[in-house]
């Protein structure tokens, strides 16, 4: 399963989370040797030296991937699909692993409701300030969840870069 977002948002999400300015983040976003440096996951050996990981441009690491889930079954959301259309989403999801791996749940509406609820934007963000994220390097990691944040915190600048760079992947989407 890929969940693909809108650029414009990954990089005002990027640049809060990086905790970069929106030119650094929209650079990031389009350069075709972008990579992050990886020093473990919660509750894996801890490294003593930070790994970089290529991650590419936006749009090469959504083609990437997308060239590579055509070879099983795979199935990709929009990122703000899964937000504003959570039931749906998460029906497709199910019948996906059902198709796809003869997975059937038990008491199936009452779990999709439980999911929807457990993971409620603003529950999310409560329980991160109660009890931390994780995976988190900045305070507020669940800030927003919204989609188009862009249009008020983007330089209309760098919309049009984004809009220039990623057109083709943007409009499949």
């Amino acid at each position: 399963i890929y969940i693909v977002r809108d650029p414009r948002d990954v990089c005002v999400s990027w640049a809060k989370y990086a905790n970069i300015s929106m030119e650094k983040s929209l650079n990031f976003l389009i350069d075709e040797e972008a990579f992050v440096q990886w020093t473990g996951a919660p509750g894996a050996p801890e490294y003593k030296e930070n790994i970089p990981v290529f991650v590419s441009s936006w749009q090469k690491h959504v083609e990437s991937w997308i060239s590579y889930l055509s070879k099983f079954p795979s199935l990709i959301i929009r990122y703000e699909d899964l937000v504003y259309s959570k039931e749906k989403v998460i029906n497709t999801i199910l019948e996906f692993f059902e198709k796809n791996y003869n997975i059937v749940l038990d008491n199936k509406n009452f779990k999709i409701k439980n999911v929807i609820k457990t993971t409620e934007f603003s529950r999310m963000k409560e329980e991160e300030k109660t009890k931390g994220f994780e995976e988190s390097n900045i305070s507020d990691f669940f800030n927003v969840g919204k989609k188009e944040q862009w249009r008020k915190k983007l330089d209309k600048n760098y919309v049009k870069i984004l809009n220039n760079e990623f057109k083709n992947t943007m409009n499949k989407f």
